[in-house]
């Protein structure tokens, strides 16, 4: 899943969908950083250039694409599949005098029910998530919103790049199979 850290990440080896610092002065130093989707910090690397190696897997937006709208037609089915259970049970629920059978359909209904609802709430956590990702610039992208610092090596779907010198506020992303900043 996704990482989020309040201010530090330091020297840590973190494998994750995502990695976000969140503070405002947040910062990645040292370790070595693997993700699928993005990396997003205040600053990467430190001025005493510590080795800092940050990884982005990439991913391919036209099959998250298809992925979320996936998701969104199985979203649509369940809640069909629950507003008819609901009618159901509200049927159920009117008739005071159930058989011993209609009571047992009644409670299986409410089982089935809970479930839809339970499975629905997965699938829309799913949506969401996708759709944050899909927010990422290009297919991959390391975010430093204040400064970038020499000695950090940065790869994204195989693309590396040594940080030489100090760069203020940048984003490396993945566009059409090259590195490219912003």
């Amino acid at each position: 899943g996704s990482v989020y850290v309040g201010f530090y990440c330091m020297n840590s080896n973190v494998r994750a969908k995502q990695l976000i610092v969140e503070s405002p002065k947040g910062r990645i130093t040292g370790g070595k950083i693997d993700v699928d989707i993005q990396v997003s910090a205040s600053e990467i690397g430190n001025k005493s250039e510590s080795r800092t190696l940050v990884r982005v897997r990439g991913f391919d937006r036209n099959t998250m694409k298809k992925e979320l709208d996936m998701t969104l037609n199985k979203m649509d089915e369940h809640k069909k599949e629950i507003t008819r259970i609901k009618q159901h049970l509200q049927i159920y629920s009117s008739n005071y005098q159930l058989t011993q059978e209609q009571f047992s359909n009644y409670e299986d209904l409410k089982n089935s029910y809970a479930e839809k609802k339970e499975i629905l709430k997965e699938l829309e956590y799913q949506y969401r998530s996708i759709n944050e990702y899909l927010k990422t610039p290009g297919e991959g992208a390391i975010t430093a919103k204040s400064r970038l610092y020499p000695k950090v090596r940065i790869e994204i779907k195989n693309l590396c790049e040594e940080i030489l010198q100090s760069v203020p506020m940048v984003t490396h992303y993945i566009k059409d199979n090259e590195l490219k900043t912003m």
